[in-house]
């Protein structure tokens, strides 16, 4: 019997693939516009509570790439765990923590958040708990094949340098020259290392490598760093909200103050927009993957 709704799921699937990018979208040739763009309607589909569709839907999704975030992955594997499918959401969750979910830091927000606020985030399936937890004690044997703790570190010191200047009474003079010695660093670690994603530093640590990138606004229109997150977003290692921050950042608060180009940031100036602006906005975010803003 041809169970309907797994074809039309993975006729939905192929229709976002084969659209893949648009012409004109600075992203011609990478799969991952669409697969940002399927993976919002997989959280819309367990947002609805068809877990059975989300999951076959990711399924499709991530054939064409070679990196899927870890946290998409962390997401998918929840999911999983709410439908009891237990050994797929160990399967998952596994492949989150080998693409450098660091799951300790996350259990650490629960005596912050509370328990129910924790749960609706974060947390997994009570009949699932057995199985998350016998991966979760697996974290270090399997991560430590792909983690380099020596570029992990230097990214942390560049990040805590970076914290220390941005407080009350700094000087603008010592917060421009700190950014522009700790992007000068990381750019030399990423030239020997490659980009410090989440696989190879840890999710975190990534992350805190990205403030240092974002902070470096003294890079006009990105043209120094422009290659490296263009390769960077190519290889899955950067989603699209981390380029549309980026650059609407440097538009800005650069000299010419130019308006948003994706509209992540100043979003309620989107309104004042002409139709046919409004269009060629939510064209260029949907280029990289983001969703419309109407």
């Amino acid at each position: 019997m041809v169970n309907l709704r797994a074809v039309i799921v993975l006729h939905t699937g192929a229709l976002l693939l084969l659209t893949g990018c648009k012409v004109g979208s600075g992203q011609e040739g990478s799969p991952y516009p669409a697969y940002h763009r399927s993976f919002h309607k997989v959280e819309a589909l367990i947002d609805s509570g068809d877990i059975a569709a989300s999951l076959d839907l990711f399924e499709v999704i991530i054939q064409p790439v070679d990196y899927v975030p870890a946290y998409d992955y962390f997401t998918i594997s929840r999911a999983a765990s709410k439908a009891s499918k237990c050994k797929l959401a160990a399967t998952y969750f596994r492949k989150a923590l080998a693409q450098g979910l660091e799951y300790e830091k996350i259990r650490a927000l629960k005596d912050r958040m509370g328990t129910k606020a924790y749960n609706r985030m974060y947390g997994f399936a009570t009949a699932c708990s057995s199985q998350i937890e016998a991966v979760a004690q697996e974290q270090h044997n399997i991560q430590h094949p792909y983690f380099d703790k020596a570029y992990k570190q230097a990214i942390e010191d560049l990040f805590q340098k970076d914290k220390a200047y941005r407080g009350e009474g700094v000087p603008v003079h010592d917060l421009v020259r700190v950014d522009s010695q700790n992007i000068s660093t990381l750019l030399r670690l990423i030239e020997q290392n490659g980009f410090p994603n989440s696989r190879v530093v840890g999710h975190e640590t990534s992350m805190h490598a990205y403030v240092i990138l974002l902070h470096y606004d003294n890079d006009e229109e990105n043209k120094r760093l422009k290659p490296i997150l263009d390769q960077a977003y190519h290889n899955g290692y950067l989603g699209p909200k981390g380029i549309a921050w980026i650059v609407d950042r440097r538009r800005a608060w650069g000299p010419k103050k130019q308006a948003p180009y994706y509209y992540f940031l100043n979003k309620e100036s989107y309104k004042y927009l002409s139709f046919e602006e409004k269009r060629a906005v939510d064209f260029r975010r949907d280029s990289i993957g983001l969703s419309p803003l109407e």
